[in-house]
C-alpha cells in the first residue's frame, strides 16, 4: 500500500509541485515560534508565501495590529532564520477566526475617542514613515471624529 506522500510524489509535475509547496508551508508553520515574539505566535497560522510576501492569519484585529507593528522585524529574524531563501519585502496580516478551544467572553462597547486622543492620533500620522500605519491612524482619527459627529447631532 502507498503513502499519500508516495502517490503525489510519483504522479504528474503538478501534484508533485502542490506536495512540495504544502511541504514548505507546514516547515514555515513549524518555524513560525521562532519568527515571532512569544504571545504572538499563538495567535498566528501561516497562510500562505507569495515570492517576498508572508501572509499570515491572525484570531482577531488586535493581534494583527501587534503583528503590523512588529513587520520589520518579523523580516529581519526571517532573514537571520532562513538566509537561504529569498528576504522577505512584506508581511500581510489578515483576521480570520481561528479554532479556538476556550470560550470567549463577551466583550463591552469599546469607549468613544476623545478629542485629544483622535488629535495625537493624527499628530503620530502625520509624523509616521510607514505609509500604512500613516493610513491606519488616519483612518482611526476619521472614525473617531465620525462616531463625536453622530453623538453631537
Amino acid at each position: 500500500m502507498k503513502t499519500t506522500q508516495q502517490l503525489l510524489c510519483n504522479s504528474s509535475p503538478t501534484l508533485q509541485r502542490l506536495y512540495q509547496y504544502s511541504d514548505a508551508l507546514q516547515k514555515l508553520a513549524q518555524l513560525l515560534p521562532q519568527l515571532l515574539p512569544t504571545p504572538l505566535h499563538l495567535h498566528c497560522q501561516v497562510a500562505n508565501l507569495r515570492q517576498d510576501v508572508l501572509i499570515l492569519h491572525v484570531d482577531n484585529a488586535i493581534w494583527a495590529m501587534h503583528l503590523r507593528f512588529q513587520e520589520q522585524e518579523i523580516c529581519q529574524r526571517w532573514q537571520q532564520l532562513m538566509p537561504h531563501l529569498p528576504p522577505l519585502q512584506r508581511v500581510e496580516v489578515k483576521v480570520r477566526l481561528l479554532p479556538m478551544t476556550v470560550k470567549r467572553e463577551k466583550l463591552s462597547p469599546p469607549q468613544p475617542l476623545s478629542t485629544t486622543t483622535i488629535e495625537l492620533l493624527q499628530q503620530v500620522a502625520e509624523n509616521t514613515p510607514h505609509a500604512r500605519l500613516k493610513t491606519a491612524l488616519l483612518k482611526l482619527a476619521r472614525h473617531g471624529q465620525a462616531a463625536h459627529k453622530n453623538r453631537s447631532e
